[in-house]
Order: C-alpha cells, then sequence, then structure tokens
C-alpha cells in the first residue's frame, strides 16, 4: 500500500475523502431527515438519496482502488478533484 512516506503523502487526501464521503453517503441514503430539514413522502423521494448514497459509494470505491493499486491512482486523483470542485461550486 504505502512504500515510502512520499508515497503516503500523495494519497493523503484520498485517504481524507474516503473517510469523509463514504459516512455522509450513508446519511444520505438511509436518513437525510437527520441532516436536513426535509421530509421524504414519497418512494421517489428515497430513492433520489439512496442514488446519491450510490454515487458517492462509487467514488469512494474508486478512490480505495487507487490508495490500493497504482494502475487506478491517476483517474482517482482526477475524479476526487471533479468531485471536490462540483461540491465546492455547487
Amino acid at each position: 500500500m504505502f512504500k515510502t512516506k512520499k508515497d503516503f503523502i500523495n494519497k493523503i487526501h484520498l485517504i481524507i475523502s474516503v473517510c469523509l464521503v463514504m459516512p455522509v453517503s450513508f446519511v444520505y441514503g438511509f436518513n437525510p431527515s437527520s441532516e436536513f430539514d426535509i421530509q421524504l413522502q414519497t418512494i421517489d423521494e428515497h430513492n433520489f438519496f439512496k442514488a446519491i448514497m450510490g454515487l458517492y459509494l462509487g467514488f469512494s470505491a474508486l478512490w480505495i482502488l487507487g490508495i490500493f493499486k497504482h494502475q487506478y491512482l491517476k483517474i482517482a486523483v482526477i475524479t476526487n478533484i471533479v468531485f471536490m470542485l462540483g461540491l465546492g461550486f455547487g
């Protein structure tokens, strides 16, 4: 996983992103009303938040692959940048 200190430093942002995004995804998918002032009434509304959870978990899985497998590191970094910029500008 981490052969050198530089390797760890190059991947620390992915580790931090996974540690933050995974719990948020579970809140979105299973209990969004605990963090947001909304009351979901229909199945479609519930499915919308579960779809967001699935997207977040998918990105997290890609970032984990980037942490453990060198050939996925570049795409993991690029998707992390796009994901975080999307959150920032959204």
